[in-house]
């Protein structure tokens, strides 16, 4: 078996490598930006509570009445998916579901983005 000569400097031998390896990856997912793509539930009930809108009232009465909101969090995140640049370019859903209603709520929806 042949055995590669050590390079002179390692540390810009990695260097060089890891950035070879990065762009190849970079190529590789292309297709997914987190920036336009990144759905947050939090995020998205943080933006209906403060504009107030339909969403936002509802999450108001439900904290009110201490009320679990699982099915509404579920209708919010549906909404933006329902969206048109979701629709089209996909999507990557963050912080949700968080637990076994979540999922049950999520998985009757059945969205996926057309590719």
């Amino acid at each position: 078996m042949l055995q590669k000569e050590r390079p002179p400097n390692i540390e810009e031998y990695i260097a060089e490598h890891v950035v070879a390896i990065s762009k190849k990856y970079c190529q590789i997912n292309t297709y997914v930006s987190l920036d336009d793509n990144a759905v947050s539930a939090t995020d998205l009930v943080t933006q209906h509570e403060r504009k107030f809108d339909c969403f936002g009232k509802a999450l108001g009465c439900g904290s009110l009445e201490n009320v679990h909101t699982s099915e509404l969090v579920t209708s919010i995140v549906q909404h933006r998916l329902l969206q048109p640049d979701c629709l089209q370019s996909g999507w990557l859903l963050v912080d949700y579901p968080n637990n076994a209603d979540d999922v049950n709520n999520f998985f009757q929806m059945l969205i996926t983005p057309k590719m």
